[in-house]
């Protein structure tokens, strides 16, 4: 510890260091949230579509 360095700001810099880490670790989480959310999306509407071309030949076999 420098000569400089005080009790508060050494407690200060550790606060920092931890909100730093916090703030690294949510920032993943929400980016694993978006992809997750990114490749939902996509199952659903390949889903969405998938039932649209069953419903749309149910409709042209029953012309």
């Amino acid at each position: 510890m420098a000569s400089t360095d005080t009790p508060n700001s050494r407690a200060a810099e550790l606060a920092a260091e931890q909100v730093e880490s916090i703030l690294v670790a949510a920032e993943a989480a929400a980016q694993r949230l978006r992809d997750e959310a990114a490749a939902e999306a996509g199952r659903v509407r390949a889903t969405a579509e998938e039932e649209a071309r069953a419903v749309e030949r149910a409709a042209q076999d029953a012309r």
